[in-house]
C-alpha cells in the first residue's frame, strides 16, 4: 500500500514539472519575435471570438491593424510544439495568402495577431517540418505511439515514461530555429 502510494506521488511529481515545462515554452514562446508553426485550422477572422479578442488587445497595434480589417484576414490556428499537451496559438493571415492546413509559417509571436511574417513551407521538407512522434493530425497513429511507449515501460521504471513527457515530445523546426528553443532547463525539473 505505502509502495503504491509512493509511485503514484512520483508520478504526481513528474507531471507537475512537465506541466511546468509546457507553461514555461508557452511563456518563451509569447515573448519572442521570430518562431515557426504548424498551421492545424484556418477560419475565417470576422467572427465573434476573434473581435473579442481584438477588443482585448486593444492596446496592442499589430493586433488593432488587423483587427480593423477582419475582412481581409483568415485566422490559422497553429500547433508549436507538444511536451506534455500541444502548445496552441493563433495568428491572423491575409486570406491573399490562401493558408491551408499543414503549412509551415514563420511568425512573430509577440505581436500577437499581428504576428504572420510569411509562409515558410507549403508542404514538409527535410528543414522545415514537425519534428516528433506525436502530431497533431495524429499522422503517427496512436496505436503505434501507444505500443512504443508500452516497450518503454519494459527498459525504463515505470513511473519515469508515465511521469515524463519526452516520448510524446516534438514540435516544428524550420530554417534552423526549433521548438526546443522554448523549452528550458526548468522542463528537466
Amino acid at each position: 500500500m505505502i509502495k503504491s502510494v509512493a509511485s503514484a506521488l512520483v508520478v504526481v511529481l513528474l507531471s507537475g514539472c512537465a506541466s511546468t515545462a509546457s507553461k514555461n515554452a508557452m511563456n518563451e514562446f509569447s515573448k519572442v519575435d521570430k518562431a515557426y508553426a504548424q498551421v492545424v485550422d484556418v477560419f475565417d477572422a470576422d467572427r465573434y471570438i476573434v473581435r473579442s479578442r481584438c477588443a482585448e488587445l486593444k492596446d496592442d497595434k499589430p493586433s488593432q491593424i488587423v483587427c480593423a480589417n477582419l475582412n481581409d484576414y483568415d485566422v490559422a490556428r497553429i500547433a508549436i510544439l507538444r511536451l506534455n499537451r500541444f502548445i496552441l496559438s493563433a495568428v491572423a493571415v491575409p486570406k491573399s495568402e490562401k493558408l491551408k492546413d499543414d503549412y509551415i509559417i514563420e511568425i512573430a509571436p509577440s505581436k500577437n495577431l499581428g504576428g504572420f511574417k510569411r509562409v515558410a513551407a507549403k508542404e514538409p521538407t527535410d528543414t522545415c517540418k514537425w519534428d516528433g512522434p506525436t502530431t497533431w493530425k495524429g499522422e503517427n497513429s496512436l496505436p503505434a505511439t501507444m505500443a512504443g511507449f508500452f516497450a518503454g515501460m519494459l527498459i525504463v521504471p515505470a513511473f519515469v515514461v508515465l511521469g515524463s513527457d519526452d516520448v510524446f515530445a516534438g514540435g516544428v523546426v524550420c530554417e534552423g530555429w526549433t521548438y526546443k528553443s522554448l523549452v528550458k532547463d526548468a522542463s528537466k525539473s
